[in-house]
């Protein structure tokens, strides 16, 4: 479950510089 928690750290900091441009 390692993998999950890191793509969903990634997923959400894409989705905070995304929502920041």
């Amino acid at each position: 479950m390692k993998t999950a928690a890191l793509d969903l750290a990634r997923e959400r900091q894409a989705h905070e510089a995304g929502a920041r441009t």
